[in-house]
């Protein structure tokens, strides 16, 4: 890209650019591009979070979106920032853009931390108590709700496609991790997801199934379905890499059981690749796996709930993921059609994918 194509594009984005050039001239002043925010004496008094709330420090609602805790979260930051506030700039203009991101920023971080008070008063619920003594920095919030505001202004299918991607991704973070700024970005999400059809200028829509309906194509189906299998691969990663007492239950592998993870993810990514190319084959392989793991599931939920077990939220977790992978496969078999090499040796090239007649043929 030349020089006046940059240029071009930092004029068609100058919010977006300006706020890039802040976070990092503030990040060179200070000293944490290069060393972590948490270990200087004042992070502090510039982190938001519950703490900062109800101590009256507001003004770390602005001071905290310009930070990172670790210099190379900065990469990540910055990333999330510029990818979904660029397209929202470019599309919806810099005042729009400047005021979803910034209003939205400051209601995911208010929100979110006073709904972690409120969980950790109401009940005794240990993970919302240790979530309601963080701090935490960062500009995700409103930059995830300007993606949720500027899907309102694509066209379908990219308009639920967009909107799935940054739910799939909100709701599997705060479900396995949960750290504070997943409460956050749920917050900010949510809201932008209600009220960004009134901010493109169109109707918006009467219920929340017209607001996720994404018109998939039958190329849409084999993607979700593949997607489906691939974050099912990610999260056996993070269950057996993380070691986090997250909001459903503690999570963290045994050192010792990387080959079981590793052959899940293997099959996993095996399945997701045959159910993107729509074989036949793996479509049927994938329906008798999920099958299995949602009887498993299902068996697992029953035992829990006549023995009383405790830490079972993950179980349940689970058992709706193979619920939704279910519903997904069945209801987009007809996505999956193509036969492997064999049958298609078999079955012949010209059949594949024939019409019937000679009138069908003409109306495709």
């Amino acid at each position: 890209m030349s020089v006046v194509n940059v240029l071009t594009l930092v004029r068609r984005v100058p919010f977006t650019a300006s706020v890039v050039v802040l976070i990092l001239l503030l990040g060179a002043a200070t000293g944490t591009l290069w060393f972590p925010l948490e270990d200087k004496s004042w992070y502090p008094d510039v982190a938001f979070g519950p703490p900062a709330l109800l101590d009256g420090r507001w003004w770390t609602v602005v001071t905290g979106s310009l930070y990172a805790l670790k210099p190379l979260q900065y990469v990540a930051i910055l990333t999330f920032f510029v990818l979904p506030v660029s397209l929202c700039e470019w599309r919806l203009g810099t005042r729009r853009t400047a005021a979803v991101v910034v209003v939205f920023q400051a209601i995911g971080v208010i929100g979110g931390g006073y709904l972690m008070v409120a969980l950790s008063s109401w009940t005794d619920w240990g993970w919302a108590q240790r979530t309601a003594q963080d701090l935490d920095v960062g500009f995700s919030a409103g930059a995830l709700a300007a993606a949720m505001v500027v899907s309102a202004d694509l066209r379908r299918p990219w308009r639920g496609r967009v909107r799935l991607g940054v739910l799939g991704y909100v709701l599997t973070s705060l479900t396995f991790l949960g750290y504070l700024y997943d409460v956050e970005h749920l917050v900010a999400v949510l809201l932008g997801l209600w009220v960004g059809p009134w901010i493109v200028g169109r109707r918006p829509s009467r219920t929340v199934a017209e607001w996720l309906r994404p018109g998939f194509t039958r190329r849409d189906l084999r993607m979700l379905t593949g997607g489906s299998f691939l974050w099912g691969a990610i999260i056996a990663v993070i269950g057996q890499v993380a070691d986090r007492d997250g909001p459903f239950g503690p999570i963290g592998g045994d050192p010792e059981s990387w080959w079981w993870v590793l052959a899940v993810v293997a099959v996993d990514l095996l399945i997701a690749w045959g159910l993107v190319r729509g074989r036949r084959t793996w479509w049927m392989l994938a329906l008798v796996l999920t099958s299995i793991s949602w009887l498993l599931g299902a068996a697992t939920a029953a035992v829990i709930v006549s023995g009383g077990t405790s830490n079972s939220g993950l179980v349940w977790i689970s058992l709706l993921f193979d619920t939704a992978q279910l519903a997904a496969l069945l209801l987009g078999r007809s996505a999956f059609r193509n036969p492997g090499r064999r049958g298609l040796r078999r079955v012949g090239p010209d059949r594949v994918g024939a019409l019937p007649t000679a009138a069908d043929r003409e109306r495709a």
